[in-house]
């Protein structure tokens, strides 16, 4: 298999899952929030569609610290409730 094809297949795939975080938000509890979780989304989405024209790992490289960092923060959310 090509592995230019299978680069798109996985990055196409990551951006799936994050249009679907995206459409799963919901404004009206904390709009604010709402709208600067889109905006990450929506950057995020840019950068996967970047790399999948460039077949490139920079892009992608970006999206995942933005994922990360959100990552760490719902973490810290999680473990100050327990």
């Amino acid at each position: 298999s090509d592995p230019s094809s299978t680069f798109v297949d996985r990055v196409h795939r990551a951006d799936r899952i994050v249009t679907e975080l995206r459409l799963a938000l919901i404004h009206d509890y904390a709009p604010s929030l709402g709208d600067n979780l889109e905006s990450l989304y929506l950057f995020v989405e840019g950068r996967l569609a970047q790399a999948a024209v460039q077949r490139g790992p920079e892009p992608v490289r970006e999206a995942k610290l933005i994922l990360e960092r959100l990552q760490g923060a719902w973490d810290q959310v999680g473990g100050a409730s327990q």
